[in-house]
């Protein structure tokens, strides 16, 4: 029998107020933040902070600008008085969550995470909750990725007394989760050695906002593991990669008297069951979930009772939905087992995503996808969506943990100079960071001419391509001009210029200066990025690694570049290339220097434990400082292949154009480089380059020179075009480095 909109309505109503739905707390309960993160150092002690007797506030002295990676939860200690940060109030003030016992006025301080573990924080702040009038709020940061000591779990939740009001709460810092797509935010990875993430066995939980993968160890496997417990809240998850030839892996798993919500949640590329009850007497709500790709079922009700509402289950082997005992609505679903009320049947995961390629999975819905406006509107149980507060003021809602949204041309602008909503050069935005969050995968962000002085890094976490070099008139990007008009990221040498942690970003026709941080001073790329950066200057840039570009994305390709006066107090003047098969192509490094301690170097390139490909490339006037090794490229445990290149008047105590450790092997074909052993092997030469004027950096080849026609047609991703975006192959053979010489 097919039931009624109402009836649902009703239902969850029910169920919720009954049962998910929490009461105001009293005003005497505490709630008490605390950060984890597994980065142990101290992240922050610059300059100095005040705090008055009996106040809540704390101001930093000028030269503290916070980073951004600091917030809620944080302990910071000032002498020796210890507090716990509630709220960032600027980049140079907080709030804590406990009155100051005296007056603290300039004094040094020390701000660290509170715990270096999830079940360090557990442990530590279970109890009576309830009788202690508290609740505990453990706040996750993306310093790298949990995993188990144990090899059963990262944590369990157990042990404390709890109520509607007085429970553990497990959440991910703004700024620091993961919207949607893998690898952006806070990760949980089992490695496929651990059996589970999460274990939930205390009522009233609540966990939120987590990535976790790769937990399929042992027969009943699970990322999340709800044990005995009622009423409990998993919200805004990434689960995936747990298929399991013989363990019978889970996303979610319920077990006897369990009680869950699941909401907003994305499960992929599974095993037994996206969401499964494997005990009698289990239940669960399960509204706005997307599931896809189980080897066995999406949502398995099994031995329990589900309530499914709002949720594409598609792609799955057995069945996307296997409901016998609840019911269900308002669903999509691949084969025929989406039933109730305004469900639809036969419908293919490539028309409702963005993409369902491995590897590149985005479950964002895409523009006319048959989820939009085909749900029913939850408002009185909760109004966020996968990326956070964005489910839409509409009668329907639409299917799924995504709420879409109308984009008008998929193009946002940018103008120092502007207020606007990003929608057109008259209404710009005025900052980057608005446009890239404002952007949707696969967005285009168009930057007018002019300087961005930064006062915190610009993070991308979503794939989205940035172009520079726009004058504020153009409707066509092959329009813009980069040899008349500049876009420019400075970070004021405060800050870092830009975080990118996605993959599929486009940066292209930028100058980047000016950046200041620790570990890429212009750019930091994350192990879980994946970019192109084309047509950039990036100059004047200092860090300890990488002043230029700090790189840990497995795979990325620079070319075009210009990188000249950057900075390294240890390694890689231009760039800190660690475990990454980069490209480097068709660019130039000039006068970049690295290296004030024994063991630093790489004045242009510092190679750890990396494969990159560099083709077509000049290096010059590149400096590893106070007797270091490597004026251009120092590789350490590293098996470079330079192809094409010119490395010229570079200066280091050793090997001043490549140095290498005793475990690295470079392969160095067709170049021309002014150090022994190279000349008269494998195409490669040793005779002055024969450039314009290097004086002045102008790198163009001259007509005598004896680069010209003597590179390699078969290097790898041989461009088109040289660095200036001119013909690359004008005779027979390509030249060697950066410019194709072009007779006048």
């Amino acid at each position: 029998m097919k039931r009624s909109h109402f009836y649902y309505t009703a239902l969850v109503v029910t169920f919720g107020v009954t049962f998910f739905l929490k009461t105001l707390p009293a005003d005497a309960l505490v709630i008490n933040y605390r950060s984890i993160g597994t980065n142990r150092n101290i992240l922050y002690s610059t300059g100095s902070a005040s705090i008055e007797e009996g106040t809540t506030t704390v101001n930093f002295s000028a030269q503290s600008l916070l980073p951004e990676n600091i917030g809620p939860g944080d302990m910071l200690t000032i002498a020796d008085e210890v507090f716990f940060i509630l709220n960032r109030e600027s980049d140079t003030s907080v709030s804590v969550q406990s009155k100051s016992s005296r007056t603290h006025l300039n004094e040094e301080f020390a701000i660290k995470r509170a715990y270096n573990k999830i079940q360090a924080w557990e442990s530590a702040r279970d109890g009576d909750l309830v009788g202690e009038d508290r609740r505990e709020v453990g706040v996750c940061y993306n310093d790298g990725v949990f995993r188990s000591e144990d090899r059963f779990s990262v944590a369990t939740i157990k042990g404390s007394r709890t109520d509607a009001v007085h429970y553990m709460r497990l959440t991910v810092a703004e700024g620091q989760r993961h919207n949607g797509i893998a690898g952006n935010g806070v990760v949980l990875d089992g490695a496929n050695r651990t059996q589970y993430g999460i274990r939930v066995m205390d009522d009233y939980t609540q966990v939120g906002w987590l990535e976790l993968k790769r937990f399929r160890r042992r027969n009943g496997a699970a990322a999340i593991q709800v044990k005995y417990a009622g009423r409990v809240l998993l919200s805004q998850l990434m689960i995936h990669d747990f298929y399991s030839r013989w363990y019978n892996a889970v996303g979610i798993k319920g077990s006897r008297g369990s009680k869950f919500t699941a909401r907003n949640c994305i499960i992929y590329d599974g095993d037994k069951a996206a969401i499964r009850t494997v005990a009698q007497g289990g239940r669960a709500l399960i509204e706005n979930c997307t599931i896809y790709g189980m080897d066995g079922r999406g949502i398995y009700e099994n031995r329990g009772r589900y309530t499914v509402l709002n949720t594409i289950s598609v792609g799955n082997r057995k069945a996307d939905f296997s409901i016998v005992r609840g019911i269900q609505g308002f669903n999509i679903s691949s084969d025929d087992t989406a039933d109730g009320p305004t469900s639809f049947v036969y419908l293919d995961a490539v028309d409702q995503f963005v993409s369902v390629i491995p590897g590149e999975e985005d479950f964002h819905l895409k523009n006319g996808a048959d989820a939009i406006d085909a749900a029913t509107n939850l408002a009185f149980l909760f109004s966020t969506d996968i990326d956070g507060p964005e489910r839409q003021e509409k009668a329907a809602w639409d299917i799924g943990a995504d709420e879409y949204k109308i984009y008008s041309s998929g193009i946002w602008y940018v103008d120092s100079e502007k207020y606007g909503n990003g929608s057109s050069w008259e209404e710009a935005f005025e900052t980057v960071q608005q446009a890239v969050e404002a952007a949707r995968p696969g967005d285009e962000i168009w930057v007018k001419a002019g300087i961005y002085s930064l006062l915190s890094e610009i993070l991308i976490d979503k794939p989205v391509q940035m172009y520079g070099c726009f004058n504020g008139t153009e409707t066509r990007r092959e329009e813009r001009n980069c040899r008349l008009y500049d876009s420019i990221l400075d970070g004021q040498d405060m800050v870092r210029c830009l975080n990118i942690k996605s993959r599929g970003v486009v940066l292209d026709g930028f100058i980047i200066s000016h950046g200041y941080d620790d570990m890429g001073g212009g750019i930091y790329a994350s192990e879980s990025s994946e970019y192109i950066i084309t047509n950039c200057i990036i100059e004047n840039n200092q860090a300890n690694l990488g002043a230029g570009i700090y790189n840990e994305a497995p795979e990325g390709k620079v070319s075009n570049c210009t990188f000249t006066n950057n900075t390294a107090t240890e390694h890689g003047g231009g760039i800190y290339i660690l475990y990454s098969g980069l490209k480097v192509a068709n660019s130039i490094f000039s006068q970049n220097q690295a290296g004030d301690t024994e063991g630093a170097g790489g004045g242009a390139i510092f190679n750890a434990y990396s494969y990159p490909k560099i083709t077509n490339s000049t290096f010059s006037g590149n400096l590893a400082r106070a007797g270091t090794e490597g004026g251009a490229i120092f590789n350490k445990d590293s098996d470079p292949e330079i192809t094409n290149c010119i490395l010229w008047g570079n200066m280091a105590g050793y090997g001043p154009e490549i140095a290498d450790d005793e475990t690295s092997k470079p392969v160095v074909l067709f170049s021309n480089i002014d150090w022994p052993g190279f000349a008269g092997t494998d195409g490669n030469i040793r005779m002055m380059p024969g450039w314009v004027n290097p004086v002045e950096n102008d790198y163009h080849l001259k007509s005598d020179s004896p680069c010209i026609n003597t590179g390699t047609n078969e290097a790898p991703d041989l461009a088109e075009t040289d660095f200036e975006g001119d013909p690359r192959i004008v005779e027979e053979k390509v030249d060697m480095g950066a410019d194709e010489f072009k007779a006048e």
